[in-house]
């Protein structure tokens, strides 16, 4: 179910989000919760797709402590189990619809 849910978001968010918010690189952890629940895509796994589709500092701001993951771990699960690199990642949804993945190079520490 967890490998569903996350292949759903890297197919799917991408247009979606660009539906919704425009074209962008980064998105809010916000807006990324917003478009899974509006589109009715499973919440249960949204905090992976945070870690793909936000900055650090958002995906921290959204998630309490209790409920968040480790970013960091999560990304490198999320490019690992899924065979995921930033080049191939954005292949697979270049920049469709104006939309281009987070490789973690607009981040801001």
């Amino acid at each position: 179910m967890k490998r569903r849910a996350i292949k759903a978001y890297i197919s799917k968010l991408p247009a979606l989000l660009t539906k919704d918010y425009g074209p962008s690189c980064v998105r809010s952890s916000s807006q990324v919760v917003k478009t899974v629940r509006r589109y009715k895509l499973n919440s249960k796994y949204v905090a992976y797709a945070c870690v793909l589709f936000s900055s650090k500092e958002s995906y921290n701001d959204c998630f309490s402590d209790q409920s968040r993951l480790d970013y960091d771990r999560a990304r490198q699960e999320m490019f690992d189990k899924y065979s995921l690199d930033s080049e191939n990642l954005k292949s697979f949804v270049g920049s469709r619809d104006g939309f281009e993945i987070n490789d973690g190079s607009h981040d801001s520490y």
